[in-house]
C-alpha cells in the first residue's frame, strides 16, 4: 500500500511539474510580453497627442515595461523611460505643462533656467529615436505585436 501511495504521488508531481513547464514556456507570455500586450494602446498613441496626460500614460507604459527587464533589449527600454522621466521632472519643476510651453506669455513668465532645462530633458528624449526603434522591432519579433 505504501508503495501505490508513492507511485501515485510520483505521478501527480510529475504531472505538476509538466504543466508548469508548458505554462510558463511557449504556452504563455513572458512578463515583458504581457506588459506590451497591456499597454500597447498607450504605446501606438506615442506622440499622437501633446498633452501632459497623454505623455504621462505614455510614460507609465513605458516603464511599465522597462521594470519587467526585458533580456535582450531592457537597457533601451530603461533609457527611454529614464528620457520621459526628465521632460516630466523638469516640467513639473517649472510648472508648464505642455500647452504652457507653445504659449509664449507662459514661456515668458517662467524662469529662463527652468525653460532651458525643459529643453534639455526634450533634447535628451529626442535622442532616443534609436533605442525606440530598437524597441519597437523587438516588440514584433519576441512579443508579435505590431506597434504603429
Amino acid at each position: 500500500m505504501n508503495r501505490h501511495r508513492t507511485t501515485k504521488t510520483a505521478a501527480a508531481l510529475a504531472t505538476t511539474l509538466l504543466a508548469a513547464a508548458v505554462l510558463s514556456g511557449c504556452g504563455g507570455d513572458s512578463a515583458y510580453c504581457a506588459a506590451v500586450k497591456d499597454n500597447q494602446r498607450a504605446l501606438n498613441s506615442f506622440g499622437s497627442a501633446a498633452t501632459d496626460v497623454a505623455f504621462a500614460k505614455e510614460a507609465r507604459a513605458v516603464r511599465r515595461i522597462a521594470a519587467t527587464h526585458p533580456e535582450k533589449i531592457g537597457r533601451d527600454w530603461t533609457t527611454i523611460d529614464t528620457a520621459m522621466r526628465g521632460v516630466q521632472k523638469a516640467q513639473k519643476k517649472a510648472g508648464i505643462t505642455f500647452d504652457g510651453l507653445n504659449d509664449p506669455e507662459k514661456r515668458a513668465e517662467a524662469d529662463d533656467a527652468d525653460v532651458e532645462a525643459i529643453q534639455k530633458a526634450y533634447a535628451r528624449f529626442n535622442d532616443t529615436a534609436k533605442q525606440r526603434k530598437a524597441v519597437v522591432e523587438d516588440v514584433q519579433k519576441t512579443c508579435d505585436v505590431t506597434l504603429k
